[in-house]
C-alpha cells in the first residue's frame, strides 16, 4: 500500500530508512498525457536528517503502466547537497501512457554508480482524451536517447559538411579554369618568360632588379627618378615635389633590433609597448608594528609591499592602527589591502582555527590592520592572537 509523501513546502520528502516495501506516493510527479518538462522538488532524508548528496547522483526510473521502462538520470538542479535539496525535470516521455505507473523507485547513486540507496515510489499518469493524441509508449533512457541525438547531430554536420566541400571544389574548378584561360590569352604576367606591358603598371611595394632601362632605352646603375636619388647603392635624397632633401645616413636613426642609445629628449604621440623598464631610482623603507615587518619597494611604475612575521593582535570587526608608511615612498592613489591567512589557537576556545588578516594602506600613508577568527558561530572579539604572516601587495603609481 502506497504512503503519501510529507512535504517540506514545495519538497517532497523521500525517506532512504523505509522497508523495501513500503511505497511513498508522490502527487508533484502525478501528470497528465502530454505533460513536458515537468520540473519536480525533492528533500531526501535518513529518517529524519537531511541526506548529504555531495559527489552523488540521483536516478529515477519507472515501469509505466504500458510497461515500458523509464529512466531518468541526474539532478536538474542541486539547491543544496548538504540539505539534500535537489529538483529533477521530468520529460514528456513520462507520461506517454496513462494510468498508474506499475513499479518505480528513487535510487541514491555514488560517483562510480554504486547503488548507495533506493526508495520505492508511486504515481499516476492521467488521461488527456481534449487535446492529446496519444503515441505508444516506448521504453526511454535518457542517457542512450541523448546519445542517440548526439550521433544524428554529427551525421547531419557530416553531410552539411561534404555540401560545402562540394561547393567550395566545384567553385576551385571554375576559378582555376578562368585563371587557366587568361594565362592562355597573356591576360596575366608569368615566371621566367618575357612580359610585356603595354599599360601603365603601378607597384605599391619596392621593385629589385640587376638593371633597371629608362624609357629612353638607357640602362645605368645610377637611377635618378622624378623623386628620389640613387647612387646605385643607397637611395641619398628625396624630393617631397619642391626640394631635394638628404636621408640620414643609417647610424642616424632608431632600428627596428639591437641596443641602442637615444640621446635628448623625445615626444611619442603614441601608445607605447615596453616589454622590460629598468631603472636606477628604486626607493626602499620599512616599518614593523605587533611583530609585522613591511618592506617597501618602489620602482617606476608602481610599489611593491612584502609583509612577514609573527603577528600579534586583536580579532574584531573594527579597523586597529599600525602606523604610518615610510615618507619617501609614494602613497596609493586611493588604497590598497593585503589579505592574508593563517591559523592559530584561541585560549579556552580553540586549539586551532582559521585567521584572516586584512592589511589597508589609504591614501595618506595610514596603515591599519583587521583580523577575523573563524571558529563557526561565534563573533566574540579576543585580543593578544599570535600568528605567523607572510603576504604581498602592489598598487600602481
Amino acid at each position: 500500500m502506497a504512503t503519501q509523501a510529507q512535504s517540506q513546502g514545495r519538497y517532497a520528502v523521500v525517506n532512504t530508512l523505509l522497508d523495501t516495501t513500503d511505497v511513498t506516493l508522490i502527487d508533484s510527479l502525478s501528470g497528465r498525457q502530454g505533460d513536458n518538462g515537468r520540473i519536480v522538488y525533492f528533500a531526501i532524508k535518513d529518517g529524519n536528517l537531511p541526506h548529504n548528496l555531495d559527489g552523488q547522483n540521483v536516478v529515477l526510473t519507472a515501469k509505466d503502466s504500458a510497461g515500458k521502462v523509464k529512466q531518468i538520470s541526474g539532478v536538474h538542479d542541486m539547491i543544496s547537497a548538504t540539505g539534500g535539496l535537489f529538483s529533477m525535470l521530468i520529460p514528456g516521455e513520462m507520461y506517454q501512457s496513462a494510468g498508474d505507473i506499475e513499479e518505480a523507485y528513487i535510487s541514491v547513486q555514488d560517483g562510480a554508480g554504486t547503488v548507495i540507496s533506493s526508495i520505492p515510489v508511486t504515481f499516476t499518469v492521467l488521461a488527456n482524451n481534449i487535446l492529446f493524441t496519444a503515441n505508444a509508449s516506448k521504453d526511454y533512457i535518457d542517457s542512450v536517447q541523448q546519445a542517440v541525438n548526439e550521433a544524428n547531430s554529427r551525421i547531419s554536420g557530416l553531410n552539411d559538411n561534404l555540401k560545402t566541400q562540394q561547393l567550395a571544389y566545384e567553385t576551385l574548378k571554375t576559378s582555376v579554369e578562368n585563371l587557366a584561360g587568361q594565362i592562355d590569352s597573356k591576360q596575366v604576367s608569368m615566371l621566367n618568360v618575357e612580359n610585356h606591358f603595354t599599360e601603365t603598371a603601378t607597384f605599391d611595394k619596392g621593385v629589385t632588379a640587376s638593371n633597371v632601362t629608362s624609357n629612353g632605352g638607357v640602362t645605368a646603375k645610377t637611377i635618378s627618378t622624378s623623386n628620389f636619388k640613387s647612387d646605385g647603392t643607397s637611395i641619398q635624397q628625396s624630393r617631397d615635389g619642391k626640394n631635394w632633401h638628404n636621408l640620414a645616413d643609417d647610424d642616424g636613426v632608431v632600428h627596428n633590433s639591437g641596443n641602442e642609445v637615444l640621446a635628448g629628449d623625445k615626444s611619442l604621440t603614441g601608445n607605447t609597448t615596453l616589454a622590460n623598464v629598468k631603472t636606477s631610482s628604486i626607493k626602499t623603507g620599512s616599518v614593523t608594528a605587533n611583530g609585522l615587518r613591511m618592506d617597501f619597494r618602489e620602482f617606476a611604475t608602481g610599489v611593491e609591499v612584502w609583509f612577514t612575521g609573527t603577528f600579534t593582535g586583536d580579532a574584531s570587526y573594527s579597523w586597529h592602527d599600525l602606523g604610518q608608511m615610510p615618507s619617501n615612498i609614494t602613497k596609493p592613489f586611493s588604497y590598497v589591502t593585503a589579505v592574508v591567512g593563517g591559523r592559530s589557537g584561541i585560549g579556552g576556545v580553540s586549539t586551532q582555527t582559521d585567521m584572516l588578516l586584512m592589511v589597508h594602506i589609504d591614501n595618506t600613508g595610514k596603515i591599519q590592520y583587521q583580523l577575523r577568527h573563524g571558529v563557526e558561530n561565534n563573533t566574540t572579539d579576543y585580543k593578544g592572537i599570535v600568528f605567523y604572516v607572510e603576504g604581498s601587495a602592489s598598487y600602481f603609481k
